[in-house]
Formats: structure tokens, sequence, C-alpha cells
């Protein structure tokens, strides 16, 4: 059980999402998380347990920058790995917008392939 990504290109691609953190010291119920650098044919499990009917955004680019999976709500991400509020910014970091994605209350786990 789980989120999962999967990626399904020709190239590895660098995964950032966001989960549900009611009370974040910033503030906020939202915190973010990244990178994952997924090679072609990788699958990486970004969160465990059940997530049917769960909310979550993610954001996602290809090595060189292209291609994009993006979305219209933003944030800053920083370049290097990171665990922080959703409001929390860092002067090396970029604003992007994150893709909305809600889980169906029936998936024990999700996985969203990138392709």
């Amino acid at each position: 059980m789980g989120l999962f990504f999967r990626n399904r290109t020709g190239e590895s691609v660098w995964v950032a999402y966001a989960y549900s953190s009611p009370g974040c010291p910033d503030g906020g119920d939202w915190a973010k998380k990244g990178w994952w650098r997924l090679t072609p044919g990788a699958t990486a499990k970004v969160r465990s347990g059940f997530v049917g009917g769960s909310k979550f955004f993610f954001y996602a680019h290809g090595e060189g920058g292209s291609p994009e999976w993006s979305g219209p709500f933003v944030t800053n991400l920083p370049q290097q790995a990171f665990d922080w509020c959703w409001n929390t910014a860092g002067s090396s970091g970029t604003n992007r917008g994150l893709q909305k994605l809600i889980v169906p209350t029936t998936s024990l786990d999700h996985t969203v392939v990138f392709s």
C-alpha cells in the first residue's frame, strides 16, 4: 500500500510531492517533500499505508527540465532534497506549480506514471 511514482520515459525524472500535514509549523496544513530521481523504468514509493481517498499534489520534470508535469498550485521548491511545510521557501528555490491528485477511495495504493 502507498503512493508511487513510475518513470516510463527515456530519461531520468525528478519528483516532488505534497501531502496533508495538519498543524505544520508554518501555520499551514500541508507539507512538501522531494526530490526522488527516477531513472527510466524505475518506481519510487513516496508514501506508505492506505492512500485511498487522499489528496496529494506533485511536480516532476525531466533531467534537463523538460518534459514537465505541473499544475496551478504554486509553492517554492528548492534544488536540494527537502521536507518542508508548504509555505516554507528558500533563497535557492523556484516557485513551481503542482498538480492535484485525488486518489479514488477504493484504491489501496496508487501509482502516478510519467510517460
